[in-house]
């Protein structure tokens, strides 16, 4: 938004007044009116937190963390409620925990920001909030696409759609797009989307379709900043945890970049390399890679990344494929259970740790839940930057796969820049790293020329040798496609 655009609100403009010009604004309400006044959006909100007028289809909500795109989605829904009785609204969120604590019940959803006189019933056992007036929103998650699935309303919202998952289910249909086919009433149904802005395919296509009037999308952006109900030690925390690189361009200004100078790893190599298919690929080696924190109340996540790799004994010739990112904010006791259940889940004995953080004290803890696990420990004796050198190389080979799509972690890779000042450590591109230097790089003994037993899906242990021609690991492409 231009700098010369006044952007504030009638309740920051009349804060900015004397004590005797504030006396004389309220004045002219009565007790009644300045009871309303408390749940009056115009008066509250600011310009570009208002739906625009016009003949729209999809309104973009795009900004920093903070802005108010949580307050701004609930005021809309709020306002078509209430002016279109008996029309049907779906609201998805990320999680359905996010729908519930965030949009609905939270401190900008929509129970809080209706009048007493006005208040619809929210239904928690049926995720249903019902207006008297016959409207009624009925609240999904973006886990669950399914759950759309012959849904269909006037209004559809969605919350933080850049984070969705989008990972097709057995159909092969996503949330988002069970989510568009699910605005089908009415003469004009429409999508309100709002997100912080990420560095995803679906974003880029987005931001593409906007360009062309054709297809009725409104882009709405706006920074954290501009939010002044934000306190200063928000904001200043919000700054140190970024520092001085450009994921703090995304996350405060809500800007897109195209590409962050000083990155490590290329976005490209990554889309490029992705593998989509249903089911994971089969890998006869795996391991779960862990950059720990060992404090009570950590400030960092802990770093838990599954990773597969063709058994070929030729490092050269192995491809490594990055499973999930089980990474959790959590006390040791806590992450070291996530570990557990990862090798459980992925069927593993393997676990590579760095012992920096703690040394033996990551070994104990993680072997007072099960102590048959396989701790492989290393070392950092050198920089992030320079242990990720091999790691991008073997990227840009095409020797590492996304099996699917891991937005935290594939954020960390493409913002990380090791020259920004105060960046926060990037704990889950660490444990990948240390995860693709165990595999490709340097294994251990046990990692790189032993029979590996694993599980087949009938319970069966298979022997698998490694060698080269003897994997049923993946075959890679002998050219770029």
């Amino acid at each position: 938004m231009s700098q010369n655009v006044d952007n504030r609100s009638i309740a920051q403009k009349v804060a900015e007044l004397s004590k005797e010009e504030k006396a004389a604004f309220f004045s002219k309400y009565t007790p009644d009116e300045l009871e309303a006044l408390k749940f009056d959006w115009h008066f509250w909100g600011r310009p570009n937190q208002f739906a625009p007028p016009g003949d729209w289809h999809i309104l973009l909500a795009c900004a920093g963390r903070g802005f108010g795109k949580t307050r701004m989605l609930s005021e809309f829904v709020r306002e078509q409620a209430l002016a279109h009785p008996g029309i049907i609204i779906g609201v998805v969120a990320r999680t359905a925990a996010d729908a519930r604590d965030v949009i609905a019940l939270g401190e900008s959803g929509i129970m809080k920001v209706h009048a007493p006189n006005e208040m619809p019933v929210y239904k928690p056992s049926v995720r249903k909030i019902e207006w008297s007036n016959g409207s009624y929103a009925l609240l999904f998650s973006a886990d669950s696409p399914d759950q759309l699935r012959g849904f269909q309303g006037h209004l559809m919202v969605g919350d933080e759609v850049a984070a969705w998952p989008t990972k097709p289910d057995a159909s092969g249909a996503t949330a988002w797009t069970n989510f568009v086919t699910c605005a089908r009433l009415g003469e004009n149904p429409r999508l309100f989307l709002a997100t912080t802005p990420k560095r995803t395919q679906f974003m880029r296509d987005m931001l593409d379709q906007a360009e062309d009037p054709a297809n009725k999308i409104i882009v709405v952006s706006g920074a954290t900043t501009e939010n002044k109900a934000l306190s200063r030690n928000y904001i200043e925390n919000l700054k140190r945890s970024y520092g001085d690189s450009d994921l703090a361009k995304q996350e405060i200004e809500g800007l897109m970049l195209d590409g962050v100078q000083g990155a490590v790893f290329n976005e490209a190599d990554i889309e490029e390399y992705r593998v989509t298919d249903p089911e994971p690929p089969f890998t006869s080696l795996r391991v779960i890679a862990v950059d720990p924190t060992v404090a009570a109340e950590p400030q960092d996540e802990c770093g838990v990344v599954v990773l597969g790799a063709s058994s070929h004994k030729d490092l050269s010739q192995r491809h490594a494929f990055i499973l999930e990112d089980a990474s959790i904010k959590a006390a040791p006791e806590v992450w070291a259970q996530r570990v557990v259940d990862m090798a459980k889940k992925w069927e593993t004995k393997h676990c590579l740790v760095e012992r920096n953080q703690g040394g033996d004290l990551v070994r104990m803890v993680i072997h007072s839940i099960d102590p048959t696990l396989i701790i492989h420990t290393v070392v950092a004796t050198k920089g992030k930057a320079i242990r990720a050198e091999p790691v991008a190389q073997a990227m840009a080979q095409g020797r590492i796969h996304m099996w699917g799509y891991h937005e935290k972690l594939e954020e960390q890779m493409v913002f990380w820049d090791p020259n920004a000042k105060g960046m926060k450590s990037p704990d889950r591109m660490d444990a990948a790293v240390w995860g693709v230097i165990g595999l490709l790089v340097d294994p251990p003994y046990d990692l790189r020329s032993r029979v590996v037993k694993i599980m087949s899906t009938v319970g069966q242990k298979l022997d698998i040798k490694r060698g080269a021609g003897k994997s049923r690991g993946f075959q890679p492409k002998t050219k770029r496609v």
